[in-house]
């Protein structure tokens, strides 16, 4: 999984309109860790895995109506990383797609 190294521009639809986020990925070894820029603030992904071809995390990001926690599951392919958001709440799951920066 070391092809996971890197910074990517992700994009995905959410109640508040499109969001670009950069999400930076370190990996060592079976494991990863990393960052997520979003308006300008750096979140620490959480709960990181790599799940057979899924790459897996989450972060925590404070909004006007409280804390929300998006968790991504996707895969790689070459330079691109896509797959489903889940925003929680009423918001359910959003397609997502991404490209190396």
């Amino acid at each position: 999984m070391e092809a996971l190294n890197g910074t990517f521009l992700v994009k995905h639809n959410s109640p508040g309109g499109e969001q670009r986020l950069k999400i930076t990925f370190k990996v060592d070894g079976n494991t990863f860790e990393g960052t997520c820029e979003n308006m300008d603030v750096t979140y620490p992904l959480l709960n990181c895995k790599i799940n057979g071809e899924f790459i897996e995390f989450a972060y925590v990001q404070e909004t006007p109506m409280g804390p929300m926690k998006p968790s991504y599951r996707g895969t790689l392919d070459g330079d691109t990383f896509s797959g489903k958001v889940k925003l929680g709440g009423p918001y359910g799951f959003r397609k997502f797609e991404g490209e190396r920066m």
